[in-house]
């Protein structure tokens, strides 16, 4: 049927021709999840981009985004780390203290020892994932961002350049009235200062990107519950926003 394309899913054919030959694009937060995964996680994320590398492209406002809120996600992560350890503590301490009392008249000296050493174990493990997210130092000002280091390598030369002030301002003006309107993307986005959102920004770029050098686009993102990205029906994802094609 005609006319309806934006409704309907891609096919195999598209899928596969746009892994082959698509700019993937990445989110903001498509850069700040490698604070947040283990670091088998991280490596494996980052082989995949590294197989890709000659297809990434990178809107210059979410390099921008990226850098104004990396220092931010690091210290919320590694807090919300910290505060989870620190319940683990609190219930071994709790779990502890009840087998020591029912220990002392009902088992065996071997049996509270292994007991004890047992939640012993689960504190060091709690604590091992902890260390295990070394590569981020917890003093953003000093030390090695290794992550940041990697992406530095990785992304030299897919960085899309800086909008001229004319460019940006008139891409803050449509923003703003696809804002208002309800129109994807960034409609969902209501903490945004003045309705300038900056899905938006970085669509155009990737839409200008697109139209110096025509392509199928892989946008990659996590932030697909606000439903400005997503086209869903009856609660099934079915493709991409009709408002980007």
């Amino acid at each position: 049927m005609g006319g309806f394309e934006q409704y309907h899913p891609p096919s195999d054919s598209q899928w596969a021709e746009a892994y082959r030959t698509g700019l993937i694009a990445l989110d903001t937060n498509a850069l700040l999840d490698l604070y947040k995964f283990s670091p088998t996680a991280r490596e494996q994320y980052l082989d995949v981009l590294t197989q890709v590398k000659d297809q990434l492209f990178v809107p210059h406002q979410v390099a921008l985004e990226f850098h104004r809120n990396r220092i931010g996600t690091v210290k919320k992560h590694l807090a919300e780390l910290d505060k989870n350890h620190e319940e683990v503590r609190r219930l071994a301490k709790q779990l502890e203290d009840s087998i020591n009392r029912i220990g002392k008249r009902n088992l065996q000296t071997d049996q509270l020892r292994a007991a004890q050493s047992s939640i012993q174990s689960i504190e060091s493990l709690s604590k091992s994932v902890i260390d295990s997210y070394a590569p981020i130092p917890r003093d953003m000002g000093h030390g090695i961002d290794e992550v940041l280091a990697r992406l530095i390598e990785l992304l030299d030369g897919h960085v899309g350049n800086q909008p001229t002030p004319e460019t940006l301002a008139a891409d803050q003006e449509e923003g703003r009235r696809r804002f208002a309107e309800k129109i994807a993307p960034g409609f969902a986005d209501t903490d945004k200062d003045h309705g300038i959102n900056g899905d938006y920004l970085l669509w155009a770029e990737i839409k200008r990107a697109c139209a110096a050098n025509p392509r199928p686009v892989l946008l990659v993102t996590n932030d697909v519950t606000k439903g400005d990205w997503i086209f869903e029906s009856g609660g099934i994802a079915v493709g991409a926003h009709v408002n980007l094609i």
